[in-house]
């Protein structure tokens, strides 16, 4: 049977003198370098550095924070460390009504041709957008302008394109790595509910 591993709470097991201690069973620190993931991801507006060792219990126990704080809790962050909108996670958790029809389609029509005008103000053609090209768009335009990946819409779009910046069509033709596609979705997750 294999020794347990010690937790942060336990004593390291001692080694016969003589002998080195073993490696599996000795209380190593948590990690702290940051990785190269860690150190590319644009914390613009970020409070504190982005931690992305989170999981599922983190982020109830941050929903519950804030919403048990109340309005004049205190401000509760994100894993990337942007202060979370109170309202926005409130409204996430409701049940939802049916939709009617004609609101629905027209909420749709509406994207659509947002969808359309950002990929004219990109200068990509519209049937080779993909979902991963539509996720470097407001990292592009977040970098550009200088400001928060969560606050980009079609105003911003407007303002770059203005600015007289411009998408590089390689970018968009050539396969993302897989430390580009990750940053990209840290910085996705979790966005709707950012201030």
């Amino acid at each position: 049977m294999a020794p347990k591993r010690p937790t942060k709470d336990s004593k390291p097991a001692k080694a016969e003198p003589g002998t080195a201690p073993d490696p599996d069973t000795a209380w190593k620190p948590p990690r702290t370098q940051k990785t190269e993931l860690e150190r590319s991801i644009s914390r613009v507006g970020a409070i504190v550095p982005a931690a992305l060792h989170h999981d599922w219990d983190d982020s109830m126990e941050r929903h519950e924070r804030l919403v048990s704080g109340g309005p004049s809790g205190p401000p509760v962050l994100d894993r990337l460390g942007y202060k979370m909108n109170r309202s926005l996670v409130i409204k996430s958790s409701y049940a939802r009504r049916p939709r009617r029809k004609k609101g629905w389609l027209e909420e749709l029509e509406r994207e659509a041709a947002e969808n359309n005008r950002i990929n004219e103000i990109m200068g990509v053609p519209s049937g080779k957008v993909s979902a991963a090209i539509l996720a470097i768009f407001p990292d592009q335009v977040a970098c550009d302008l200088d400001i928060p990946y969560h606050t980009v819409e079609l105003p911003e779009y407007e303002e770059w394109s203005r600015r007289g910046f411009k998408f590089p069509p390689e970018r968009w033709q050539v396969k993302q790595s897989e430390e580009e596609s990750a940053r990209i979705l840290a910085l996705q997750v979790g966005s709707a509910f950012r201030e």
